[in-house]
């Protein structure tokens, strides 16, 4: 991240409540900036950062309004009226109500996230009778603002207190999320600290209270999301369930992502790909958060490691059809690492020196690919399972072609094709065929590698690999270009192309337009 921020020049970043992280990255950020000399950071924050590197500016609250009549045209006012009209967009500051709203900012001190909690509170019911009771003996004192401290941690610790046992209980443990969850997450991980009663009911409440956001991505339209409210996330994130619960719900969290995460791997690469892949961009944080849990226990233990190194093999299918191949490396690289004097199951640290090898090739980094492909046969060798020993050949056979030794490639490609058939890879064997027909096309056999490629492409069809189908295409397409099938090419690469458009793969998406605007 820093070389690329470097190389891009001038740059502003803007990092936008960086409370709400879960670890201090303030190192993270300086080097950051003693990489990038032209980078400048603008970090928001409750706290100061401490550092020297650092310009402080202090943002001051609200001016506090003292005439009712100009009240809505105050900072604080304006902001009090948005928040609440967000729920009541015809909500109206009559005369009235207007030196109610006064007292009101000014109990608040002009705190604007106590403001943001005060209005939602009050646009759980009618905001105008709500106001109206403010002068009463029974008003809502986290509105009212009748709290030992006017401050934001008052309001929240107010609006805890009226809490009953299920909502605390969902409230503490939805702070093991990051960057939000939707309902089967919220059932899987909140229901065993329920005695099976209903989550989403809870959350629900907790949503009319305002204490949780409901959310609708614009990617995934119809899956709802839950998340907790910013401002009192770092509250609720300390009552956090300790003990026993606490270990409950981050081990449910771990166990229901570590699954999501080896689904969503098989289908990013299937019919269903483009959508898969959007769910994993959601849900990347939450899978994030399991492996960095598991890469925090000093020393590993066999659990930890197996979860951590577990998740870095899922993760391969997003980077893959994403083309995410340098960041790839890099995680899946300090995983292995820290992971490597366990004693782990062999088929999971074969599978993750194979990914290795696989991304290491598309960053042409042929002497760390190699590195992994050794390890991998010297872990697998006592294995005498024919899916892995094909895998290590198809990675054998990619790494010849990456150093030009074509005819070992084909002698190790026929033997992944035979083993792969056996075990019924049949996505790994379309792989096979499309390597083979680049290794072919590199000796200029054209009609042999294009029945490879077709072949290629009828595999993967076949075994519903829609990402692998465009990469035939692409493939395809210089092909025809080699032949001088200008029409054929150009239909090919417009193919390959809405294909990689659908995943997101900005990487091959321009390699197929160059190609396409060369031809």
């Amino acid at each position: 991240v820093a070389d690329a921020l470097n190389v891009r020049g001038p740059t502003l970043v803007v990092i936008d409540g960086m409370d709400s992280l879960t670890h201090d990255v303030t190192p993270l950020l300086l080097h950051w900036l003693a990489a990038a000399p032209e980078l400048e950071l603008l970090v928001t924050a409750t706290a100061p950062l401490h550092s020297d590197e650092v310009a402080l500016i202090e943002v001051k609250c609200f001016p506090l309004p003292k005439d009712p009549r100009i009240v809505a045209q105050t900072e604080a006012g304006q902001m009090l009226l948005a928040a609440i009209r967000r729920k009541h967009p015809d909500f109206h500051l009559s005369p009235s109500l207007a030196q109610a709203a006064v007292d009101l900012l000014r109990d608040l001190q002009g705190n604007a996230g106590a403001i943001e909690l005060a209005a939602a509170r009050l646009a759980t019911t009618d905001p105008a009778k709500a106001l109206a009771a403010l002068s009463g003996r029974d008003a809502d004192p986290i509105v009212s603002g009748r709290l030992d401290h006017d401050t934001l941690a008052s309001a929240v610790d107010w609006s805890w207190s009226q809490l009953d046992a299920d909502e605390r209980i969902c409230l503490g443990a939805a702070t093991v999320f990051h960057g939000g969850f939707d309902a089967d997450a919220a059932v899987a991980v909140l229901t065993p600290l329920l005695d099976n009663r209903d989550p989403l009911a809870v959350l629900n409440r907790l949503a009319g209270r305002s204490l949780i956001q409901v959310i609708e991505p614009p990617e995934l339209p119809e899956k709802h999301r839950f998340m907790v409210v910013r401002a009192i996330r770092a509250f609720a994130r300390e009552r956090l369930v300790e003990g026993e619960n606490g270990r409950i719900v981050r081990r449910s969290h771990a166990a229901f992502y570590l699954a999501l995460a080896k689904r969503l791997a098989e289908e990013c690469h299937g019919r269903c790909g483009p959508e898969a892949v959007q769910h994993m961009r959601l849900e990347m944080p939450n899978v994030h958060a399991v492996l960095q849990r598991a890469m925090r226990v000093k020393p590993p233990t066999k659990a930890s490691a197996k979860r951590a190194l577990s998740v870095a093999v899922h993760l391969w299918g997003y980077a893959d059809v994403r083309g995410r191949y340098p960041d790839y490396v890099d995680l899946l690289g300090r995983t292995l690492d820290a992971t490597r004097k366990v004693e782990l199951p062999t088929l999971l640290r074969v599978r993750a020196l194979l990914r290795m090898c696989r991304a290491c090739l598309e960053c042409d980094d042929t002497d760390q690919a190699q590195r992994a492909v050794e390890l991998a046969q010297r872990s697998a060798i006592e294995v005498d399972d024919p899916a892995v020993l094909g895998r290590i050949a198809l990675a054998s056979g990619e790494l010849c072609i990456a150093r030009r030794h074509h005819d070992d490639a084909r002698e190790f490609l026929q033997i992944a094709i035979g083993q792969l058939s056996d075990a019924g890879a049949h996505r790994e064997v379309a792989r096979a065929y499309q390597c083979l027909g680049r290794t072919t096309l590199a000796d200029a056999r054209l009609e042999t590698a294009e029945s490879c490629m077709l072949t290629a492409g009828e595999r993967f069809r076949s075994a519903g690999a829609l990402h692998g189908e465009g990469s035939v295409l692409a493939d395809l397409g210089e092909l025809c270009v080699r032949l001088e099938r200008v029409d054929d090419a150009s239909e090919r690469f417009r193919r390959a192309r809405a294909i990689f458009h659908a995943f997101g793969d900005r990487r091959r998406q321009a390699e197929v337009l160059l190609a396409l605007a060369q031809v």
